[in-house]
């Protein structure tokens, strides 16, 4: 079952179509999925996170882009951008932000040529504490 979501996820069935299709609520796709491609199996829904189901700006997407490209960890990105894991997770699943673990393609035998695999994570880059931005990326940064 989980190569198949897997294999449909990254042929671009959205989270809707795969949780009929798998005959599972949304949640537990987003939950299979997270475990797979984020090495999060539960990840945490917390209502008292500032930004918690909050609509997401340009600007939260693409530092939530940039922070997940370079490896950071769910659960930092999730505190820095003051929303759950899960709502992290949603949102990489949801706008295709998917960076797929080398281990997951070896052991699933996937077709790499259609997505993106992972390179070496960097979790010592800095943020930004003015704006939450990577540091290469951050205009408060550079003007200090």
């Amino acid at each position: 079952m989980e190569k198949e979501l897997l294999e449909l996820y990254l042929d671009g069935m959205d989270i809707d179509l795969l949780s009929s299709h798998m005959n599972l609520t949304r949640r537990e796709v987003v939950r299979k999925l997270s475990g797979l491609l984020f090495g999060l199996e539960f990840p945490a829904q917390n209502p008292d996170a500032r930004n918690y189901q909050k609509t997401w700006s340009w600007a939260d997407n693409s530092r939530l882009w940039r922070m997940y490209a370079v490896g950071i960890p769910v659960q930092i990105i999730a505190h820095k951008l003051g929303r759950d894991e899960l709502g992290i997770c949603y949102r990489l699943l949801t706008e295709n932000l998917v960076i797929v673990p080398a281990t997951v393609v070896e052991k699933y035998k996937l077709d790499q040529e259609n997505f993106a695999t992972d390179s070496d994570p960097q979790p010592d880059v800095k943020i930004c504490s003015t704006c939450l931005d990577v540091v290469p990326y951050c205009k408060c940064y550079y003007e200090e």
